[in-house]
């Protein structure tokens, strides 16, 4: 919107139409890797297909053509990143709850893998600051001439990074990872077949149904969270520092949620972190813009620390939204193995990423759509109009909030906590459901 000249509105669409079409081949995919769980190479081949297009499709968004980005070029690419995302990802977290049937071991798992995933977002937005000090320290550039916000330098830049690092981690996981557990005795199941497995699974109905909730206060703060801190707050070139400082605390918020889920059971501490994400959304909503001539604290002006102070909050609780669900999905898999003796654990991470992509693609969407449209934001603009303000106040604050609040109330009707989880893995290993590779 600001480097490219692409209309937020039209992004708004394209934006909206990428998330719906991968959301819709996420069950797709998770039934068929399913059904060819012993087929090829089992989960790996799928994962090796998906990083492979995620790369291709990711060069051709992160290096515009020489003609300039198209509405056009941004919706295919769009859509066929995401394709391959969902072509990696379904199976790998499917492979991921198949290498451990421990209620504590699976929490772990997913742990270090968020862990892993912030230190990569750590990665990306430290890298304004390091092209800077190289453009200065080695090319000699003047250091006045150099920002922390992110540019299409920064793109390219993460584009190789990416190039080079997600094929040699993709050996090293091929090569280590065990084939895990799985159900003994495959049975072919119909995706009507598969979506009654679901529906009758309560634990499901109930954990999706505040993940939704959740999913849109998520897509709307996303949308809008750039916008509201560089363009509404002015505080663009304090952006980099701010967002590693999020990162480190994303990071450190991990182990924290991974205690508290061994201690407290993993619903009780996600309800915990989205009571408390709901606070610090509620502080975004009431930071104002900083003022010309504003007073200085610690060198920087009272916007940044407020947005700080926000922003570390939101990401330490945040760890808990990424960490836990894929966990909390295992289990609930588990639960649905018992009742029908399949093993559909692609299919529910194939439900539990479609109701996540949907959901911010509408939260995404929305906000994007009505900032523009409704209340009459431009991102290239050099000031907003008070209602322009306002809808990013409501889309970044004041409504994910409210949403929280209403996830947090119906996790409170979650059933699978340790006891009852303890309970199914006895009853599947006395029915003998289960093989291990």
């Amino acid at each position: 919107a600001r480097d490219f000249g692409v209309a937020i509105a039209a992004m708004a669409g394209v934006i909206f139409l990428g998330r719906m079409f991968d959301a819709v081949s996420d069950p797709a995919v998770g039934i068929t890797s399913d059904r060819l769980r012993k087929r090829f190479w089992g989960r790996r081949s799928w994962v090796v297909a998906g990083v492979i297009l995620s790369l291709l499709s990711l060069y051709n968004l992160f290096i515009p053509p020489a003609g300039g980005m198209t509405i056009g070029h941004l919706r295919v690419w769009f859509i066929l990143a995401f394709l391959g995302w969902t072509v990696c990802e379904i199976p790998y977290l499917a492979w991921g709850t198949e290498i451990t049937t421990d209620y504590d071991q699976r929490t772990k798992l997913f742990s270090y893998k968020t862990a892993i995933g912030y230190l990569g977002a750590f990665a990306f937005v430290a890298l304004p600051i390091l092209i800077g000090k190289f453009n200065v320290h080695i090319l000699g550039q003047e250091p006045s001439a150099q920002t922390g916000d992110f540019t299409p330098l920064t793109l390219k830049v993460a584009l190789w990074m990416l190039v080079i690092l997600m094929p040699i981690f993709l050996v090293i996981t091929l090569k280590v990872c065990p084939d895990g557990a799985h159900v003994k005795k495959r049975q072919k199941h119909t995706v009507k077949e598969a979506a009654s497995a679901l529906i009758g699974n309560k634990a499901m109905l109930i954990f999706s149904s505040a993940f939704i909730l959740l999913g849109f206060a998520a897509g709307m703060q996303i949308a809008t969270a750039y916008f509201h801190v560089s363009i509404y707050l002015k505080l663009g070139e304090h952006l980099s520092p701010i967002y590693m400082y999020g990162m480190i605390f994303n990071i450190l918020g991990v182990p924290i949620w991974n205690w508290l889920a061994k201690r407290k059971g993993k619903h009780v501490a996600f309800m915990i972190g989205a009571a408390i994400m709901a606070l610090f959304f509620l502080v975004f909503g009431i930071i104002n813009p900083v003022p010309e001539n504003a007073k200085l604290f610690l060198g920087k002006p009272l916007a940044f620390w407020q947005y700080l102070g926000a922003f570390i909050g939101l990401n330490l609780c945040q760890a808990v939204y990424y960490a836990i669900p894929p966990s909390i999905i295992g289990d609930i898999a588990e639960y649905g193995m018992l009742k029908t003796g399949q093993d559909q654990s692609g299919t529910y991470y194939s439900v539990y990423t479609f109701l996540y992509k949907t959901t911010i693609a509408i939260g995404n969407g929305a906000a994007l759509y009505l900032i523009a449209k409704v209340f009459g934001f431009d991102a290239e603009a050099t000031a907003q109009t008070a209602l322009a303000g306002w809808g990013l106040k409501i889309f970044m604050g004041f409504l994910p909030a409210t949403l929280a609040v209403g996830a947090i109330v119906v996790l409170c009707w979650y059933p699978l906590n340790r006891k009852r989880y303890a309970e199914i893995e006895e009853e599947i290993q006395r029915k003998g459901l289960r093989t291990v590779d």
